[in-house]
């Protein structure tokens, strides 16, 4: 079973100058747990419907396989390492961590959170850290982002991925696919999906897939500018 944690301090808000009808992380959220994305609907959790505390976290890492987290900041300012350190994960196949968007309040929490934890803990929690110490406690295969990735783009790379796990992908397939999305106007990059996963300026809606049609890859321009798709761990 799958469960997704959405913007766990429910930080994400439109720009001035976005649509009106974009999407922030916790409409994706439902939607994705609405059309059966994510299999475990009443265990996954966003910020709009509960503050999770490091225990809620710990109970969906005890009831899933996989679990994927999508939010703001390094995902240790949900729960420490030494909180993630204590759990037993051998039943973990997969934890997919898209979190490294950046915003004003995502911006004071991480340095709040940070300014209280040591240096040693810190250099736990880093990009090399987290995915031995996630090893260590048995998860299989853990994805990470190492670098800071625009809000939009993020989401995007989110969906992607989940759809691509949901419709029995291995990982590494779901990864390229993600790495390859591809975009026809280059000036849209950056902009969020509209209201059920519409994706601007990518054609008519399918009424079969819910969205706007994405270019197949090779088609257009690279949708990730080429210092983001490093930032992509796994």
């Amino acid at each position: 079973s799958s469960v997704l944690l959405t913007d766990a301090f429910n930080e994400d808000e439109l720009r001035s100058g976005d649509d009106p009808k974009s999407e922030v992380m916790c409409t994706l959220h439902k939607r994705l747990v609405d059309s059966k994305v994510i299999s475990s609907a009443d265990r996954s959790l966003n910020g709009r419907m509960i503050t999770a505390s490091s225990d809620d976290i710990k109970g969906m890492l005890a009831d899933c396989t996989m679990f994927m987290s999508l939010g703001f900041g390094r995902f240790f300012t949900t729960m420490s390492a030494k909180q993630l350190a204590s759990q037993d994960l051998r039943h973990v196949k997969l934890m997919a961590l898209f979190h490294r968007s950046q915003n004003d309040k995502a911006f004071r929490r991480q340095t709040k959170m940070d300014s209280m934890k040591s240096i040693r803990l810190q250099a736990l929690e880093n990009s090399y850290g987290a995915p031995l110490l996630c090893a260590f406690r048995g998860v299989r295969c853990n994805l990470q982002v190492c670098a800071p990735v625009p809000t939009g783009l993020s989401m995007r790379c989110f969906e992607t991925f989940a759809k691509a796990v949901q419709a029995g992908k291995p990982v590494a397939k779901a990864v390229e696919d993600m790495l390859l999305l591809s975009i026809d106007d280059p000036a849209k990059r950056y902009c969020r999906t509209l209201e059920g996963g519409v994706v601007p300026g990518a054609g008519p809606v399918d009424p079969k897939k819910g969205g706007g049609q994405t270019p197949p890859p090779g088609t257009g321009e690279p949708l990730l500018p080429p210092h983001t798709r490093t930032a992509y761990c796994a």
